[in-house]
């Protein structure tokens, strides 16, 4: 493992992430974060805006370089920035609401590197979300790539299941269950952000 003179790990490796070293996050890493977060607050704002009648709002996530979550400096990862922001997006989407609508996310936390992969899983329970994990978060070990296709298929799945149409959203893009991600796969859907996150779809 290559450090930097600190002795804090460069570049994004979590493998000291046990002895409390975390990789640095640079400040264009943090603009895009926080040009995501802006982004999926947005987004489900304009999603729900004319939602009449139904009581839930299912939202997928694909975050296909996940990371490990947590920065030096307790900076937060692509993973927590996404779960905040549906919080965050909910809570003002019900603001004065007579019927609350509720966000049901699904989040495919994707990461190749074992140890970016541990720090994760702890951070997520750290940060109150282990119950979700196998649940809502879905983690999966492993390249992208390889595991796009399945992802896609338990997006498709789950889209069959519910009463979702094909709609544009307000850039014009014509979206399949109005997905978005960053990825040139079968996916068939759009970039949102180059930082880390994949893509989010919603039906």
């Amino acid at each position: 493992m290559s450090s930097s003179p600190g002795g804090k790990p460069s570049s994004f490796s979590w493998s000291g992430w046990q002895d409390g070293l975390f990789p640095s996050l640079a400040d264009h890493s943090s603009k895009k974060l926080d040009l995501l977060r802006d982004y999926i607050v947005l987004y489900l704002r304009i999603v729900c805006q004319n939602v009449h009648g139904k009581e839930s709002q299912p939202i997928n996530f694909v975050d296909g370089f996940a990371g490990g979550g947590l920065y030096d400096g307790g900076h937060l990862g692509s993973p927590l920035v996404l779960l905040r922001a549906v919080e965050e997006a909910e809570a003002i989407i019900n603001q004065g609401r007579t019927k609350k609508i509720t966000l049901t996310p699904t989040y495919y936390f994707i990461e190749k590197s074992t140890d970016a992969f541990a720090c994760l899983e702890s951070t997520l329970k750290e940060q109150g979300y282990g119950h979700e994990i196998g649940k809502a978060i879905k983690l999966i070990r492993g390249d992208f790539t390889a595991n796009a296709m399945a992802v896609a298929d338990d997006n498709v799945s789950a889209t069959s299941r519910s009463s979702s149409t094909n709609e544009s959203d307000r850039c014009g893009h014509a979206l399949s269950g109005r997905s978005v991600d960053v990825s040139h796969t079968r996916l068939r859907i759009r970039p949102i952000a180059r930082c880390a996150c994949a893509g989010i779809s919603s039906h």
